[in-house]
């Protein structure tokens, strides 16, 4: 409360000693064993104050075999986003003309985006969702590539991609090939539906859920997008636009939109990690679920990963 409080003082007035340790306090709190309500209020007005931590860390990601549930894979080396993509970073794309620029988007893309005339994901405005440290909610496929495409233009010395579903999993479950990220099931680890969150939270308010490697918000949060088709397997670098589709999810013919997900020739990528809205069972980290590449709801985001 608090802290809330001094979020409604306007940020001239507040005095640096005092926000300083207000922003101590907030994660101590979510570094807590507090209930998880309490921890995500935390997170959340931490970030309307500002969020000191680098919420674009990368984690290292060991070469070897993987067991998964998909197989046993043979893995490179790469590193992850230790966090989903938040709205801090993601609004870095907004300001630097990202829907307005082509060339960052695959042909489909485009089609997507002619069609929709998209200049924000789907929730931007909403305060519900828009919190900075919070991932971003309401990007479909194409608009996760296009961050992506993004990132490769900085002209550093990583090559930036979207995950497949086994780099994903391998992150999430290990060598050991863990159930949850974090090992056996334990409660409080975690943004699901019996957390009582109701939304998003800010990422890593859950500590405790984090892998050993220090990777967060595998399990929970948000589905995070993947480059793996979900009927075959194979990884693509571009899916296909079809807006009969979307139209049926937006119309709410939820029946045939699922019947025409369930056809066994129909392109569509893979998410993984459950959400906030689901429940333990599709936190786990072999868990994977479908859905057209224009979904864009309140669940659904994605990981940046690099070479």
């Amino acid at each position: 409360l608090a802290a809330r409080a001094l979020h409604d003082i306007h940020r001239d007035w507040r005095e640096d000693a005092v926000v300083e340790k207000t922003i101590g306090r907030l994660m101590a709190v979510m570094g807590s064993d507090a209930e998880s309500k309490a921890r995500a209020d935390a997170g959340d007005i931490l970030g309307r104050l500002g969020d000191p931590r680098d919420l674009k860390k990368f984690v290292a990601v060991e070469g070897g075999r993987y067991k998964l549930s998909t197989g046993e894979v043979e893995m490179e080396p790469f590193e992850t986003a230790k966090y989903p993509v938040a709205n801090a970073w993601y609004k870095a794309f907004i300001d630097a003309g990202g829907y307005g620029d082509a060339g960052l988007w695959t042909s489909e893309g485009r089609k997507w985006l002619e069609y929709t005339g998209a200049t924000v994901p789907r929730f931007w405005y909403d305060r519900k969702w828009n919190c900075p440290n919070a991932p971003v909610v309401g990007v479909c496929w194409w608009e996760a590539m296009a961050f992506i495409a993004w990132l490769n233009r900085s002209q550093d010395e990583y090559r930036y991609f979207l995950p497949d579903e086994n780099q994903w999993e391998a992150v999430a479950a290990g060598k050991e090939g863990r159930e949850y990220p974090w090992g056996e099931w334990e409660e409080n680890r975690c943004n699901y539906r019996e957390s009582k969150i109701e939304k998003t939270s800010a990422v890593g308010t859950f500590e405790n859920g984090d892998t050993p490697e220090g990777v967060s918000d595998l399990a929970g949060n948000v589905w995070e997008w993947t480059i793996t088709d979900y009927h075959k397997g194979a990884n693509r670098d571009e899916f296909l636009f079809e807006p009969e589709i979307q139209e049926m999810f937006d119309r709410n013919e939820l029946g045939d939109y699922f019947s025409k997900l369930e056809e066994k020739d129909r392109l569509i990528p893979v998410l993984r990690g459950g959400s906030w809205s689901l429940n333990r069972n599709d936190a786990r980290c072999a868990n994977r679920y479908r859905t057209n590449p224009s979904y864009r709801n309140i669940n659904a985001g994605f990981r940046c990963a690099r070479t």
